[in-house]
């Protein structure tokens, strides 16, 4: 046996000839339960964490099925497994954040402070509440499914005032894109609807109004890909088809996920 089959075999012999020391290190382990979190000097998070052996199983299967790779238009997943992996936590994360119910957790989680006309014309930075410096690229990217709240400052950065929360998709609108987009549209995407944003083909910030014909689904890590690569959108009879990049398709051959074209089953 290798050394990981031995180590199985081991603690499965255990279970049968001390049960009463196995629960009680089962126990043990859940009590050194730990989680750290802190920024290095780009504003990256670092997170390291303890996880006791049932519920880091738990963890570790659902991590697991959202790294799975993706193909696009049939090229090999260029992530590698550790990218794939953070971008499995950033999906389950946003997965939380979007239920409405749990108590005392709003949906503004992240509050900028930048100069409108920068952002709209992607120059200058914006700065977080803890002081984390954000590009307006980046900024424009996380506003697509992120409720902006406006504040007019004065010249010294006083609130003079507070606007309301508006441009992101109403819930009645969600519910018609999960039954026409029936989850992440981005072509070969299996993603359900529970785990999409709301991405505004052309941009809130450009203009572009939040009706269901500049709206589309998509998962975390194919809203990336449409902000990083110069993948366009556009819209056949109502279903959105995804023109890709001359690198990828010199034809540039408008593609659609395939579950579109057939009914919902019921």
């Amino acid at each position: 046996m290798n050394p990981r089959d031995l180590m199985v075999v081991g603690k499965r012999v255990r279970q049968h000839v001390d049960p009463d020391g196995v629960y009680r290190d089962e126990q043990e382990a859940i009590a050194r339960r730990s989680a750290r979190m802190g920024r290095d000097q780009d504003g990256c998070l670092h997170l390291k964490a303890m996880i006791d052996p049932i519920n880091g199983e738990k963890v570790w299967n659902f991590l697991s099925a959202l790294a799975k790779p993706k193909s696009v238009n049939g090229e090999k997943d260029p992530r590698t497994f550790e990218q794939r992996l953070a971008d499995a936590f950033i999906e389950a994360m946003t997965m939380a954040m979007s239920i409405q119910d749990i108590p005392g957790l709003p949906r503004s989680l992240l509050i900028v402070t930048m100069d409108f006309d920068n952002l709209q014309h992607k120059t200058g930075c914006g700065e977080t509440h803890t002081g984390q410096p954000m590009s307006a690229d980046l900024l424009r990217q996380t506003a697509c499914d992120t409720t902006v709240i406006p504040i007019v400052l004065g010249g010294e950065g006083e609130p003079l005032a507070y606007g309301r929360e508006r441009r992101l998709a109403s819930l009645a609108q969600k519910r018609a894109l999960a039954v026409r987009d029936k989850g992440c549209a981005f072509p070969g995407c299996d993603r359900p609807p529970s785990w999409t944003e709301a991405h505004h083909v052309v941009h809130w910030i450009d203009g572009g109004p939040t009706d269901l014909d500049n709206l589309v689904l998509l998962c975390v890590h194919h809203h990336h890909v449409i902000h990083d690569q110069d993948w366009e959108i556009i819209f056949e009879h109502g279903i959105p088809s995804f023109i890709p990049p001359k690198w990828i398709d010199p034809d540039q051959a408008p593609l659609r996920n395939i579950r579109v074209d057939h009914p919902l089953k019921l």
